[in-house]
């Protein structure tokens, strides 16, 4: 028992004697941060004036300046004081809770009746990349003219030998199955194959033509038969039908012709390298005329059930630009009722961790979902004059995570309350938190306004949306969250203690905090910010375990296309043998550069010229009404055009080109009146940098070689690419613009509410800061400005700076001094973390639809939040701090702040010289025990 107890003595001398080093050390390190502060007020604290000099001039510049801001304070403040004693408040709020139950009840049928709309924004929404573009747009106005003329969408069927099949692409039963899909003279039953119309207008079936392997083969069947009906020449090698010819060796001499012209690689590829085509692709062209935006999904699923039905020897997938925007729509709205649940429950367990009660669920929730259904409403009232794409489902999220605060600054004043009646305690705390969360909403509401002006169509739609969406969860919680506390008879069951010890570290220490967030923001502007990566990428807005969406890529990759352009070509009339001669020519020497141009394939009409034989039998020439034709057997229509034999010769050659060319084939490369034709341009799906390089590259070379057209000229590339740069240039610049007006419109309501310019520019800063970060986080996380997360900066504006609302107004109502700067931090710390825990957790569940710019623009989010919650608390403390020493406030709270100051700057010191005398005395106590106990 004795040798216990001189054990626990020499265990309690030897814990006293680390407490007493431990103390030693506190010292010291106090004494490395008063170096580290002396050092850095050399550069924080104003230096010693001369009267006279310049910095002396400067100082009573400075002064003048700031009196008449002061002058311009005070007068706001007169005039908005006189303002808020204008009428009262009694009647309305009195109102609010003389019926909680009718109150409800109406809500919810107003709510009914206007969200029984929502389905309505489905008919005029639209995925297509071309949305995104300004109505009078260069790019918008060429796709157009393609439009009206030409097919510009295509959907493609993705064509696959299975791996243990010893077939080729281009052996016949194979050519068959895919003619089945596309049509020909022996199978064209309207329900079974896409083109069964066949001229070229697209009525009725929708399609103007079917470009492949496939209908190459059949056009130059077709073909061969009809120039030897108009030459009178009959015999059985020139025979045939618009079907593929039963013959391999015939199959096999076309495919010969059309890997002389070049164009083979546009339809089949041997991906497995053992010298068989085992893939190929079936471009099915869509009429525009026919097909919008409202008969693409029956299109797309019409194609769907032919492959289906049609697909033996092969596997077919759906691809390509229509059927991909078709699934990004629809997989959109799947991905939306599939996680706004989600989100709901995810919010629900948040708030009753928090507050321990159900009852938080209908106050916090109910505001925020009747705004919400209430706005889609609204969307669908209004679709026909809105740009609607499938990303206004992101308004759904947002505004339940954002929202649902409002409804908590009601019922956490609400238990804060604790005299006279429930109805009597709610009125006051909706008189007292009516103006707060009215300025939450302003602010917001900017944030998201801002992304109106200078941006995308359909941005400014979301923009919109949203700035409905945040005003209308403002009045329904103003008008329903009273009726709520009242009806579920709602208390909070848990509460937190204020964060006192914490409170005090962002205002000891904050020249090393300003030094830090100036270092991190040099860093993000100066280096990350030139290497933020920009891409319009429409695919990026598409789920990734799509199957449309898979191959997809998978044909950009392999086939080095999926980026559909267009070249229009305007000519006199390509079919006079002079200037169509000419057209020709200049056509064919601009697509052989373009052809040069790394991944990037032209196709028009040039390339079936050249697949084209003039045939016949085995004969030097034919005879021709008065004209004797030289030995031109054998020879493609294109080189005898060219070639120097009389114009009479050359208008009947050209006469008989056309004429002999199936119609549906000729329409979707040559105008009807053979004033223009088009050169389709074929990229595959690349970085904004690669495309804009091809697409640069191209245009130079139209704009060199394309010279010289009678009559006519060529169009600049216009397109899936085109559009795509458009887009990003476009975006790049409506974030800038509507960053600066975000910023600028805050900045002009944090004047009029705090009455003070001081104040205003304050507050604003640490959200400014916020932003300032956004390239780093872009930069180390990987993610690449979009359509989408374009939007982050101006949101993050607009819901982070509430926190810096609330933290200067608390601290400006309670005197304006470093200890009530101090009480803010303490009291706002676990208010913030609470209200970012609720909207992070609610953006968190967004992380589970597989849509890559959906995923980067949550993250964006949540991360632009929790900076703006972290400046909040440590940094707008610490550029208040900093701004008392440099003399911005009056000499009678200069003394306030220097008392203060002083007293915080003690308090640790004091606080851990206190613990360790506590702690001894505790020791002391034990060793009275033992020498008690001996």
């Amino acid at each position: 028992m004795k040798i216990n107890i001189y054990f626990q003595k020499d265990m309690l001398y030897k814990r006293g004697r680390r407490m007493v080093n431990l103390g030693r050390l506190w010292s010291i390190s106090k004494k490395i941060d008063k170096r580290i502060d002396e050092t850095l007020n050399k550069y924080f604290e104003p230096p010693a004036r001369n009267e006279y000099g310049l910095k002396a001039r400067i100082s009573r510049i400075t002064k003048t300046t700031g009196a008449t801001i002061r002058g311009l304070d005070g007068f706001g403040e007169a005039y908005l004081e006189r303002l808020s004693r204008r009428g009262g408040a009694e009647g309305w709020v009195k109102l609010l809770t003389a019926s909680p139950i009718t109150m409800v009840i109406v809500l919810t049928i107003i709510t009914g009746l206007i969200g029984m709309n929502a389905p309505l924004l489905l008919e005029n929404m639209r995925g297509d990349m071309e949305l995104y573009l300004p109505p009078n747009d260069p790019t918008t106005n060429d796709i157009k003219e393609v439009r009206s003329d030409f097919s510009a969408d295509a959907i493609i069927v993705y064509v696959e030998l299975p791996k243990e099949s010893k077939r080729n692409i281009t052996d016949y039963e194979v050519l068959l199955e895919m003619s089945h899909v596309e049509g020909d003279d022996f199978y064209n039953d309207p329900a079974d194959v896409m083109d069964w119309n066949r001229d070229g207008t697209g009525e009725g079936d929708g399609v103007i033509s079917v470009l492949s392997i496939a209908s190459v083969i059949k056009m130059l069947n077709v073909t061969a038969s009809n120039i030897a009906n108009a030459t009178g020449i009959q015999t059985e090698e020139v025979v045939g039908n618009y079907a593929i010819p039963e013959d391999q060796n015939r199959i096999d001499m076309f495919v010969e012709e059309i890997a002389k012209s070049g164009g083979l690689d546009l339809f089949v590829r041997d991906l497995d390298g053992d010298g068989i085509f085992d893939t190929a692709a079936i471009m099915i062209m869509l009429s525009s005329k026919h097909i919008g935006p409202k008969e693409i999904p029956a299109m797309v699923e019409k194609t769907n059930k032919i492959i289906k039905k049609t697909a033996k020897l092969t596997k077919m997938t759906n691809t390509g630009p229509t059927t991909a925007i078709q699934v990004i729509q629809d997989r959109t709205i799947e991905e939306f009722f599939r996680v706004v649940p989600l989100v709901v429950i995810a919010l629900m367990i948040t708030l009753f961790v928090f507050h321990r009660t159900w009852k938080v669920w209908f106050v916090a929730l109910t505001p925020v979902t009747y705004a919400m259904v209430i706005d889609f409403g609204l969307v669908g009232i209004f679709r026909d004059y809105l740009y609607i794409s499938p990303q206004i489902i992101l308004v759904a999220p947002v505004l339940l995570a954002l929202g649902v605060s409002y409804g908590l600054y009601i019922s956490n004043r609400f238990v804060e309350e604790k005299k006279g009646t429930p109805a009597d305690r709610v009125e006051r705390a909706i008189k007292s938190q009516f103006w707060p969360i009215l300025l939450s909403a302003a602010t917001t509401g900017i944030g998201f306004a801002s992304l109106m002006v200078g941006t995308l169509p359909p941005i400014a739609t979301i923009g919109l949306a949203l700035t409905v969406g945040i005003m209308l969860t403002f009045v329904l919680t103003i008008l329903l969250a009273p009726s709520i506390v009242l009806l579920v008879n709602y208390e909070k069951k848990r509460t937190f203690k204020n964060w006192d010890d914490f409170a005090v570290t962002p205002l000891t220490h904050r020249k090393k905090i300003i030094l830090a967030t100036l270092a991190v923001t040099l860093l993000s502007v100066a280096y990350c910010a030139p290497l933020v990566k920009f891409n319009a990428d429409y695919l990026a807005m598409a789920p990734q375990d799509e199957p449309a969406i898979v191959k997809m890529r998978e044909y950009s990759d392999k086939f080095e296309a999926g980026q559909l352009g267009m070249v229009i070509v305007r000519t006199q009339n390509l079919k006079d043998p002079n200037s169509g001669a000419a057209t020709m020519r200049i056509m064919n020497h601009t697509q052989t550069y373009i052809n040069e141009v790394p991944r990037t394939m032209g196709f028009s009409i040039i390339d079936i010229m050249k697949m084209v034989k003039f045939q016949g039998a085995n004969i030097n020439e034919t005879p021709i009404p008065g004209v004797l034709i030289p030995k031109l057997v054998g020879k493609s229509f294109y080189d005898i055009i060219q070639s120097s034999i009389p114009n009479e010769l050359k208008a009947w050659m050209i006469d008989l080109f056309f004429d002999s060319l199936p119609v549906e084939l000729r329409k979707v490369l040559v105008k009807d009146d053979f004033t223009k034709t088009l050169v389709y341009i074929i990229m595959p799906m690349m970085s904004i940098e690669e495309t804009r390089a091809a697409v640069n590259e191209v245009n130079y070379i139209i704009e060199s070689y394309g010279k010289g057209i009678p009559g006519g000229s060529f169009s600049h590339l216009t397109g899936i690419a085109a559009i795509q740069l458009a887009v990003n240039d476009l975006m790049i610049q409506g974030q800038i613009i509507s960053l600066a007006l975000c910023l600028f419109l805050t900045w002009c309501v944090l004047a009029v509410i705090f009455r003070s310019v001081k104040f205003a520019t304050i507050t604003i800063l640490p959200v400014t800061l916020v932003v300032s970060w956004e390239p780093l986080t872009l930069f180390v996380l990987d993610i690449a400005l979009s359509v989408i997360t374009v939007m982050i900066g101006s949101i993050a504006i607009g819901t982070g700076v509430d926190f810096s609302i609330q933290m200067s107004q608390r601290f400006k109502q309670d005197g304006e001094t470093l200890t009530s700067l101090k009480d803010a931090v303490a009291g706002c710390g676990i208010s913030f973390v609470e209200a970012t825990t609720t909207m992070v957790v609610g953006l968190m569940m967004v992380l589970v639809v597989p849509i890559d710019s959906v995923q980067e623009f949550v993250v964006m989010i949540m991360l632009l939040l929790i900076y703006s919650m972290f400046f909040a608390l440590i940094l707008l403390p610490a550029i208040i701090t900093v701004c008392w020493n440099i003399g911005m406030f009056t000499k009678k709270k200069r003394v306030l702040v220097e008392q203060d100051e002083w007293l915080l700057e003690k308090f640790a010191i004091v606080e851990a010289r206190l613990e360790y005398l506590e702690k001894r005395k505790k020791i002391a106590q034990h060793e009275n025990v033992i020498e008690q106990v001996q």
